[in-house]
């Protein structure tokens, strides 16, 4: 281990370390020196060395082991821990003295775009006659197709379950025809309704960007990244006046009736619609559409295990309606939106390694919050994609839904808003407490912050870490006390904005935790595959198994689990890619037959998962690789199956 031979009275002035708007300039090779031994021997290098820069910085922003420089300072810099800091491959295995993990980079996350206002033509709507609508025959068809679905679902529901039934046939009117009968408007039916339901009116409203009413705090939002310095300005405007995800699907009518897993558990999607009901979101039911021009998307329920014997049922809005190619999904572009980089647990392990190196008392923190989409407004120019038919009935939803594809992307410009904010205010809180000298902070702290700032810049000069993978919040730091207010400033700040914390989540400060399928334990300084994890890969291994025909979606979760397997089991990286092509051979394909060499595969990853494999701390010493962008899911729950 490197030690400062410094006296508390020979530290340097901490509090001019620690300012946030501060330019960092590198420490020169004789000024390190000096800091080092606390000797003046700067005046003993070569000319030629004087203006070198130290410590040097290597292709993975590391200093270069100081060992390998200068072995003689420090007889404990030569201390070798491959024990502690072990990779996934033996290939990369690199010894370095343990205290280098110091002055090891964070990852940078969570990192909020600049964006320019997106400001809406807002204006007054227009009257529409929507006579010649009420009298169509498609109008006449529509309604002719939610009795039909009604008899369905009876069929579907009863205690015969005729899952032989024939479908109910989509029904799908051109967009030239769709805006006809609109006079070329996309139009409001609600006015036209009485209390009843019954037609009362053929003046319609044009649907026109209107300034929705949220339960969002968009002042307090506005302000916060105003003081703060955070440029994501299209964000707070989508916040105010509603998402948009700007497909290029045609403006037609297309109404679909539910998918099967809708039926299997219709008591699920009668509670869903029921509670946002409730809540505001969804408007209906009602005999008619409410919406013109509309698409109704089919409603699907999806049966999600848990781990430890629970299940639950997600309820989703099939926005790739069926694969097509002219469906919601289909028309996004995610390259139009800015550039975003989930974050994966190899980050915060990395982060967890590099304090709990200087902080053996390190705690660790999550929280979650509820209903992170569902919060969410959609942009009423938007509405139209939002319709539902379900028992024969029509709805409108007005939030954002779990199947937009899109919506992994704009939820995370959320959550960077979140952990931007968050950072900045921890620092200045932090800095409160190193000008006050205050005993919350451990002693080792104060060298940690300034050797940080002096070798790696201000941006490293951070005494805790934490980061947010769409609604699920983390974070560690040196002691309970310091994870505690972090916590607390966290969830205080996420409430103010208006967005629900689920109580019973909000775990820490504690030393063992599960996060994104990882079970993380500072006290043996060790991340595992979490039981939970494997007890939801032993569920969808058998189910897969257990069938003749494999839906392609339930093949790509478990092919992603297993890579999840992978990155804790060198020997089955080179298996897991044998799944990604099987699996890619088959994608286009809507079921799968198993090959024998597949379910092998799987029984094996299975057994390897069951097994434990454990690693220490820093893989991403392993993988500097991130992967694609675009992944959505860690753990490829029914995030990656929006039908």
């Amino acid at each position: 281990m490197l030690k400062l031979a410094l006296s508390p009275t020979q530290i340097p002035t901490f509090e001019s370390a620690f300012q946030i708007e501060e330019t960092t300039r590198c420490l020169l090779l004789g000024e390190g020196l000096d800091l080092l031994t606390n000797k003046p021997v700067s005046h003993l290098l070569p000319t030629n060395c004087q203006h070198m820069l130290w410590p040097k910085q290597t292709d993975h922003f590391k200093p270069t082991p100081v060992a390998s420089i200068f072995p003689a300072i420090e007889p404990e810099a030569s201390y070798m821990t491959k024990q502690q800091l072990p990779t996934f491959s033996l290939r990369h295995e690199m010894p370095m003295p343990k205290q280098d993990l110091r002055l090891w980079r964070f990852p940078v996350v969570n990192t909020p775009p600049h964006t320019q206002p997106q400001p809406r033509n807002i204006r007054q709507p227009r009257l529409v006659d929507v006579s010649a609508l009420f009298q169509s025959n498609e109008w006449a068809a529509i309604l002719a197709m939610a009795q039909a679905e009604a008899e369905e679902f009876t069929f579907r529901t009863s205690s015969t379950r005729q899952r032989h039934r024939r479908r109910t046939k989509p029904i799908i009117i051109s967009p030239e025809r769709s805006l006809a009968l609109t006079h070329g408007s996309i139009v409001d039916l609600r006015p036209c309704f009485g209390p009843t339901g019954e037609i009362i009116s053929t003046q319609a409203i044009e649907l026109v960007p209107q300034r929705p009413t949220t339960t969002l705090n968009i002042q307090f939002m506005r302000s916060q990244a105003q003081a703060l310095g955070i440029q994501d300005a299209g964000l707070f405007d989508e916040l105010e006046f509603g998402f948009t995800n700007n497909s290029s699907t045609p403006c037609q009518t297309r109404v679909y009736t539910a998918h099967n897993g809708a039926y299997d558990h219709y008591q699920a999607v009668d509670e869903s619609l029921q509670h946002d009901c409730d809540q505001g979101w969804i408007q209906g039911p009602t005999k008619y559409p409410l919406i013109w021009p509309f698409i109704a998307a089919p409603r699907n329920a999806i049966l999600q295990y848990k781990g430890n014997g629970k299940t639950s049922i997600r309820v989703t809005t099939d926005f790739s309606e069926m694969k097509s190619d002219d469906s919601i999904n289909a028309g996004q572009d995610l390259d139009l939106e800015p550039q975003l980089h989930l974050i994966r647990i190899q980050d915060f392990l990395l982060a967890i390694a590099i304090l709990v190196a200087v902080f053996p008392e390190a705690n660790l923190w999550s929280l979650d919050i509820m209903k992170f989409y569902r919060q969410l407004l959609k942009a009423p120019e938007e509405l139209w994609q939002q319709g539902i038919l379900w028992r024969g009935q029509f709805w409108l939803d007005l939030r954002c839904v779990f199947g937009d594809r899109i919506m992994v992307h704009k939820s995370s410009r959320v959550a960077n808003f979140f952990v931007k904010c968050l950072r900045l205010l921890r620092n200045r809180r932090h800095a409160n407490l190193v000008q006050q000298r205050s005993p919350k902070l451990p002693w080792a702290a104060y060298a940690f912050l300034h050797d940080r700032r002096q070798r790696l810049g201000v941006d490293q000069a951070e005494l805790s870490f934490l980061t947010e993978y769409i609604d699920d919040q983390l974070g560690v730091a040196p002691t309970a006390t310091l994870a505690k207010a972090d916590m607390e400033e966290a969830v205080q700040f996420v409430q103010a904005c208006g967005f629900p914390i689920q109580q019973e989540k909000i775990v820490g400060p504690v030393t063992k935790m599960d996060a994104l399928g990882v079970t993380i334990c500072l006290l043996t300084r060790t991340a595992t595959i979490s039981t939970k994890f494997v007890s939801k890969l032993q569920f969808r291994t058998n189910a897969i198994l257990s069938s003749s025909l494999v839906p392609i979606k339930d093949l790509e979760k478990l092919v992603y689990s297993h890579a999840h397997v992978a990155c804790f089991l060198p020997k089955a990286k080179e298996f897991a890619s044998d799944g990604f092509r099987f699996y890619h051979a088959n994608k286009h394909r809507s079921m799968v037959q198993l090959s024998d060499d597949f379910k092998q595969l799987a029984t094996n990853f299975l057994e390897y998962a069951k097994a434990s494999p454990t690693i220490p701390l820093a893989p991403m010493l392993l993988f500097p690789a991130r992967g694609h962008e675009r992944r959505l899911d860690i753990e490829m729950d029914a995030s990656g199956d929006i039908g």
